[in-house]
């Protein structure tokens, strides 16, 4: 599995870091575990910062575009919107450039966005969608490694787990300059 909790913590932190501090969440359904934990990395990078997370802040969504574009859309038409948006998979983040840019809003000037997934989708979006990355090649394998040696009668309780850590890939959408590499 991902670290979704430090996904969340880390998508959080960078956003802190560039002197957000209204940020909501776009999170995924709240009866998935992986989901609760990306809320809850975002909540603790937030309580570190000095600021008490605001539960009118988070948005329970189904990870859709169209779930997304309802829950961004949501919270930047109230007055006082997010200055900066954790979106807790890269779909909800491409559909929260297209809400800003609905509200007459500047990605990332006017609203910076992170996602999580480094997904397609996000690398095509327009600003480009920073991102925190975990390697589905990886997890791939690490699976086909445990399946074989559970086939073979040789897999430990300890190898029946993984948590695959997690990066930051820096594009446009957050307010830095894309690293090259």
């Amino acid at each position: 599995v991902f670290d979704n909790y430090s996904a969340g913590k880390q998508a959080t932190e960078h956003l802190l870091h560039h002197g957000h501090n209204r940020i909501a969440c776009l999170a995924g359904p709240r009866h998935l575990l992986g989901a609760m934990q990306r809320v809850e990395g975002y909540q603790e990078a937030l309580r570190q910062a000095g600021i008490t997370p605001d539960e009118a802040l988070v948005k329970w969504s189904d990870y859709t575009f169209d779930g997304g574009l309802r829950a961004c859309s949501e919270l930047l038409n109230k007055k006082g919107h997010p200055t900066a948006i954790v979106a807790c998979n890269d779909e909800m983040g491409v559909s929260a450039i297209h809400a800003a840019q609905k509200a007459g809003l500047e990605v990332p000037t006017g609203l910076a966005i992170v996602g999580m997934g480094n997904s397609f989708v996000g690398q095509v979006a327009i600003p480009q969608l920073t991102t925190i990355f975990a390697s589905v090649d990886e997890m791939g394998k690490l699976g086909t490694e445990i399946l074989l040696e559970k086939i073979n009668g040789t897999a430990s309780l300890s190898t029946s787990r993984q948590v695959l850590e997690t990066r930051l890939v820096v594009r446009e959408s957050c307010g830095c300059t894309p690293r090259k590499g």
